[in-house]
């Protein structure tokens, strides 16, 4: 794992990510069910909220998400709305940093926050990373083509 010291949403920021899928738009070349959504891929990341490194061997991921209070209701009414919500990032956050787990933090003004945590879905993240090499196969291929 490369990890890229460029505050979020700063012009560096954009450029490193420029032409690379990240976790966030992870859900748009694969379904939650594991069918790809797009064809063709290979550079690729993600930016986590959180690295927990537990001990050289171990760590844990968080993402931290500010929602609307009725998105907020539902995931305090099921926390496992959370984690379905952003099931391809998450994934696709273990995937890039290989990270055992990742934790998804829900936080409102006005309601209890919550977290869950998730775990690896290796057969999942197998799909997942098929599906993101053949997407930048295909952005690669178009810059290539635009030279």
């Amino acid at each position: 794992m490369i990890i890229l010291d460029h505050e979020q949403g700063t012009e560096e920021w954009f450029a490193a990510r420029l032409g690379k899928p990240s976790a966030s738009n992870f859900a748009k070349l694969i379904t939650q069910t594991g069918k790809p959504i797009l064809d063709d891929s290979k550079e690729f990341g993600c930016s986590p909220d959180g690295i927990i490194y537990h001990n050289p061997n171990y760590m844990t991921g968080l993402e931290i998400k500010c929602p609307a209070a009725k998105t907020m209701v539902k995931y305090s009414l099921d926390p496992q709305s959370l984690g379905k919500a952003y099931y391809q990032q998450i994934q696709g956050c273990m995937l890039v940093t290989g990270a055992a787990s990742w934790d998804a933090f829900a936080f409102h003004p006005q309601i209890p926050p919550v977290l869950v945590t998730f775990c690896r879905d290796e057969g999942f993240i197998k799909k997942l990373a098929d599906e993101v090499t053949k997407a930048v196969n295909v952005i690669l291929n178009q810059v290539e083509k635009l030279k």
